[in-house]
């Protein structure tokens, strides 16, 4: 890095008089010196305070850079200019010392216009890039108005919302936080947006509400004060408004951060369903970041970020503090951190997090200076004081251009970062008289990569794609333009050969950016797009309709897809073009009918079977229109043109109106039940129907069963498909052959089969049958089966009456509470312990849960009169066990409820407007009998059993994420 290094400044300073040579014989130096110096030389960066950054100062017309750097912004966000900042000028953050925003770097754009009159400090912030970008400051307070911040005043728009904030313990008002809540809304929209230069324009992809609506949850009154006592009691020191401010300044990259992802996969829009989402993930680690950021300002409480030792780390082999002088010394130069590890890059090969950043310049600039000694006399004096920290000793520095006039144009330069280097003339020639005459050649650089030669040669003027933004002329697939240059002596730079090379296919691996988009003038588009048909009086005499005068007519129709793809402002600019010209007088022959249409009602109406666009449909409306002609209404209109326009109007039969599908049961009643059944709803007829859908979708295609639409069909399939076919007969099994499938894994048969644990139903057919009748384990059985296997055992003699399960008492399910209910549910059955877990034969009643019943937000449990924390309850609970009843085909909200952690909450889609805004019903989009199939088919899992889209009703017409009902709305996207 250090051989790369000495040699930086030297393109830089060839670039620089290269520039100064092309300019000098143009206007830029008049423009410059003809502006009047304003009382501005000095300002403040703010969203809150930027630490370490620097600004330029530009003409204002952003061509030229009248100064190049101010002085690094300090914990405050201040910096200063060498000389005052001209009238019209612009105040702009330098792209390549950005400074540091909160504990990471800043990587916005901030922008301030200096008017006649700013006061001497000059406030940069989010507000003042939206004014420099060209709103007034009416247009930006109504902005913010749209965006729910209200009561913003004129003056705020250029204050400094920190000034009264910074270092506060005490309360405060949400008014107070009001310029800097309407600050960091802006900052996150532009941030979000990747657009320092937005004006107001209406856009789609991020909204400033949803915006405003972060800054306002992250800075409140009333969470600062709760936050302040708890961390403050736990430091041991008081907490700072400063400390959340950076902490809402993370909370606010995070969610920029999580923006740009979604709009990058694809996403045109970031609904307000999903920002909330984002930030209030976001929103939730406020008090940890605040806490941390604390601590850090503290002196390095969190582990890590301890300051004193991160000095004694990284710091003092070659610095002091406090007891030196010049830039070897850091006391109270905490601010030159972030320029001088370029926020986030190593400096001598040592590297920084953000948070030891922060802890380290507040360590700095706490410390107090010695009282600087004398300025040195020497040359070789000089340059142990200020060169030796960077270049080495005198005798063997690395320093390559030794003059003096070099050595300026180098610290000009700010070359390796030699920017903040104070020296006068004097001192510099001093300097430049004690290097000593370079007598050896400098040993040969070794070969270098595409990427490092680009980084160390080029990167300081030029761009390249999507490599690196910063710079002049993007080289991006320009490796034979480099080549050329560089072999004519472009900057006086030698490259070898292998490294020309890999510059070049470097550069080739990236694709230039596109040309910008110049609109074209209204002419054009006329020409383009107008001219093939219309005519404009005074311009154009050939073609139909003329448009001259017409600019509003032409926006509708062309907003309508008339004439093909127009951008807003080329639409614009053709609206108010054809305004200017005024259309000749109307022709004293009368028009017929069509004509009239197209020049009188084409602009409003349609006309089905002639033109769609507009409202009311005209066709056969010809009395209606001599009606409303006979008012004025559409224009001067001769009577006998009406009567042309009424009579073609009336050759035009109305749009037909929209055909509505039946649903399911009504097709199968009208086209099917005539010569079929369907087992559980018609019993009369041949060849049953039940879950038969493909089968009727196949028949019903080929012409069978009459005329079906194909929603009605698939309406008709959908519903058949809810019915099960009727189950094939049963044959009566023998009691041995039923003991062993449905008994035996269970039972033991003293004298036939020793292994079971539950009781032994030697001799006990009756009991058998009793529990059998009551659904025992959700056996069935049919009635000669029951007797057969209760026959069987009765051949036995009965063994320990008393061995076994539950069941050998009890009954199942017992005639108490909801049993009944809960025993019918698949995963449940005649399972006693699905709820009494480990019961034992104590003469109570032991209700215990197997943890596999465990909702997300704890453990099953229950109170003998209710269960909480059930997993197939949605963790809600539970109605009364003895009294309570629900029905879950209807009262879906019992079990689900929108946004929480359980298994079953939902947020997906449009819920929350549907089911939390509008407090629509469940069964108003899902069908209750879709639902019943199944909805329960193990209710100890966490996902779906049933595909949700398969619950929706049939007449929505759910397909592939989008809705379609007359009732609510057209197509939308779920």
């Amino acid at each position: 890095m250090k051989k790369a290094k000495q040699f930086l400044w030297l393109p830089i300073l060839l670039l620089t008089g290269l520039l100064t040579a092309c300019g000098s014989g143009g206007g830029s130096s008049d423009m410059a010196a003809g502006a009047p110096a304003t009382a501005v030389s000095a300002g403040v960066a703010v969203d809150p305070y930027i630490v370490g950054a620097r600004f330029e100062e530009v003409s204002s017309d952003g061509t030229h850079i009248l100064q190049s750097s101010s002085t690094a912004t300090d914990s405050r966000g201040r910096f200063s200019f060498a000389s005052p900042v001209r009238e019209e000028s612009i105040i702009r953050l330098k792209s390549s010392s950005r400074g540091m925003h909160g504990n990471a770097p800043f990587t916005g754009m901030l922008k301030r216009r200096v008017r006649a009159g700013d006061a001497e400090n000059a406030v940069v912030s989010p507000l003042t890039t939206l004014l420099a970008n060209g709103m007034s400051e009416t247009e930006v307070i109504a902005l913010l108005a749209s965006a729910g911040l209200n009561g913003i005043e004129v003056a705020e728009l250029t204050s400094d919302p920190m000034k009264d904030l910074f270092g506060a313990t005490g309360e405060l008002s949400n008014t107070q936080l009001r310029g800097l809540r309407a600050n960091m809304a802006v900052n996150t929209l532009l941030m979000a947006l990747n657009d320092f230069d937005y004006a107001g324009e209406e856009q789609n992809a991020v909204r400033l509400i949803d915006c405003v609506a972060l800054s306002v949850e992250t800075l409140n009154a009333a969470g600062f004060q709760a936050m302040a006592a708890t961390i403050s009691s736990e430091l041991g020191a008081p907490f700072t408004f400063d400390d959340l401010a950076a902490a809402a300044v993370e909370v606010q990259r995070t969610v920029v951060a999580q923006i740009r992802q979604d709009l990058a996969a694809g996403s045109g829009s970031i609904s307000a369903e999903r920002f909330y989402q984002m930030s209030s993930s976001a929103a939730a680690e406020l008090q940890t970041i605040a806490r941390s950021m604390c601590a850090a300002r503290l002196g390095g409480t969190l582990p890590g970020t301890g300051a004193e030792s991160l000095f004694a780390a990284n710091c003092q082999g070659c610095h002091t503090l406090g007891t030196g002088s010049g830039t070897m010394d850091l006391a109270g130069d905490g601010a030159l951190l972030a320029a001088k590890f370029d926020n986030g890059a190593s400096h001598k090969g040592q590297s920084l997090s953000a948070g030891q950043l922060l802890a380290l310049a507040t360590y700095l600039d706490a410390a107090v200076p010695t009282e600087p000694p004398p300025t040195p006399l020497t040359g070789s004096a000089l340059y142990s004081a200020e060169c030796q920290g960077c270049h080495g000793s005198l005798d063997t520095t690395d320093i390559s251009a030794r003059s003096a006039d070099s050595i300026a144009a180098a610290i000009a330069a700010n070359a390796g970062g030699m920017g903040y280097l104070t020296l006068n003339a004097e001192q510099i020639a001093l300097i430049a008289a004690a290097l000593p005459a370079v007598t050896t050649p400098p040993e040969p650089t070794p070969e270098r990569t595409g990427s490092e030669v680009y980084g160390q040669e080029c990167a300081s003027c030029h761009a390249l794609g999507s490599h690196d933004s910063a710079g002049a002329i993007d080289l991006a697939a320009k490796g034979s333009v480099i080549v050329t240059k560089i072999q004519t002596g472009h900057m006086g730079k030698t490259l070898s050969s292998s490294e020309l090379t890999a510059l070049a296919d470097f550069a080739d691996t990236f694709s230039s950016t596109p040309p910008p988009v110049v609109s074209r003038n209204a002419e054009t588009v006329y020409n383009d797009i107008c001219s093939s048909c219309h005519m404009l009086s005074g311009f154009d005499a050939t073609g139909a309709i003329d448009l001259a005068g017409l600019g509003n007519t032409a926006v509708t129709k062309v907003a309508a897809g008339h004439g093909g793809t127009v951008a807003t402002v080329e639409l614009t600019g053709l609206a108010t073009w054809l305004d200017t010209f005024s259309s000749p007088p109307p022709p004293v022959v009368a028009r017929d009918g069509a004509t009239l249409y197209n020049q009188n009602c084409a602009a409003c109406h349609k006309l089905f079977g002639y033109d769609t666009d507009g409202n009311i449909d005209l066709a056969s409306l010809g009395n209606a229109a001599l009606n409303k002609l006979a008012t004025g209404h559409g224009g001067t209109v001769s009577g006998e043109e009406q009567q042309n326009l009424a009579a073609w109007l009336n050759t035009w039969t109305p749009a037909p109106p929209p055909l509505v599908d039946r649903n399911g049961v009504t097709v199968y009643s009208d086209n099917c039940a005539g010569c079929h059944k369907l087992y559980g709803y018609d019993a009369s007829g041949n060849v049953d129907l039940a879950s038969q859908g493909s089968l009727a979708t196949t028949k019903v295609a080929s012409g069978h069963g009459g005329s079906v639409t194909s929603g009605e069909l698939v309406n008709l399939t959908n519903w058949l498909d809810t019915f099960s076919p009727a189950p094939p007969p049963v044959v009566a099994r023998l009691g041995q052959e039923i003991y062993d499938i449905e008994c035996a894994a269970c039972h033991k048969v003293n004298g036939f089969d020793g292994t079971g644990s539950a009781p032994d139903i030697a001799g006990n057919g009756s009991g058998a049958t009793t529990r059998l009748n009551g659904g025992h384990n959700g056996i069935s059985l049919i009635v000669a089966e029951v007797g057969n296997l209760a026959g069987w055992l009765d051949t036995f003699q009965a063994g320990d009456p008393y061995a076994g399960s539950c069941n050998s008492c009890h009954g199942q399910p017992p005639d108490v509470g909801a049993h009944g209910v809960h025993t019918a549910l698949a995963k449940v059955g005649t399972d006693c312990a699905v709820c009494h877990n480990g019961a034992g034969h104590n003469g109570g009643i032991d209700l215990a849960f197997p943890a596999v019943w465990n909702a997300k937000s704890g453990n099953a449990g229950g109170n003998g009169s209710t269960c909480s924390n059930i997993r197939c309850h949605g963790g809600q609970t539970t109605p009364d066990w003895i009294a309570g009843t629900l029905n879950s085909r209807t009262q879906c909200k019992s079990c689900h409820a929108y946004g929480t952690g359980q298994y079953n909450g939902y947020t997906s889609g449009e819920h929350r407007k549907h089911a939390v805004d509008k407090n629509y019903d469940c069964l108003v989009c899902h069908d209750a009998g879709k639902l019943a199939n199944g909805h329960f088919g193990d209710l100890s899992t966490i996902s779906f059993e049933q595909s949700p889209a398969a619950s929706i009703k049939s007449s929505l017409s759910y397909s592939g994420g989008t809705c379609r009902t007359a009732g609510c709305h057209g197509s939308e996207s779920w």
